[in-house]
């Protein structure tokens, strides 16, 4: 009987340009196998020159969705260097939201057979450390609230600002333009 390949996955592969080494080692497919499966059904084959899609390879689509937004925001602020680390902030936010998911169903606390509180869920432990990750890197793209105003990073979009909580150091320092807001 013939081995049954994921086509589609093979050919979004190719499209957003993995390697052969790499397709055939994922698919458990022969090189020339791809080649001829491209043939026949006409894929269209990334341009070597073109940049390699790894966001979608590496990322599952919450990732790569905050991924896309993060950029986005940080548009100048960001060089081709510090795409990795972004890369990594959006997978760790991906996790935590399915951690999140996961806590949501089993709840904080276990219980044992008796009914009676036994432990914390394990998967709480590991989203506190997500979370730890998460505030880590978002400080160092000036993504809080705090790092933006220690760097006055302005990520303003031009839209009128509402006053917020924080405005409250502008008041203690005589500043009191964000008021004209209100």
């Amino acid at each position: 009987m013939a081995k049954e390949y994921d086509l589609k996955g093979i050919e979004q592969a190719l499209l957003n340009g993995i390697t052969y080494d790499d397709i055939s080692d994922k698919y458990d497919i022969n090189r020339g196998y791809i080649t001829r499966l491209a043939k026949k059904y006409n894929w269209k084959i990334a341009n070597k020159k073109t940049e390699v899609n790894t966001l979608k390879y590496l990322l599952d689509n919450v990732a790569v969705d905050k991924f896309n937004q993060m950029k986005t925001i940080l548009k100048d602020q960001i060089t081709i260097i510090d795409e990795p680390i972004l890369m990594i902030l959006a997978n760790q936010y991906s996790t935590y939201v399915s951690l999140q998911e996961k806590i949501k169903t089993e709840g904080i606390v276990l219980y044992n057979d008796k009914g009676r509180p036994s432990f914390i869920n394990p998967t709480y432990n590991a989203m506190q450390s997500v979370i730890k990750t998460l505030t880590t890197i978002s400080k160092e793209f000036g993504l809080t609230i705090a790092s933006r105003r220690r760097n006055k990073i302005n990520l303003d979009d031009g839209s009128k600002k509402e006053s917020s909580i924080f405005d409250i150091p502008d008041i203690e320092n005589g500043n009191t333009d964000f008021m004209d807001n209100l």
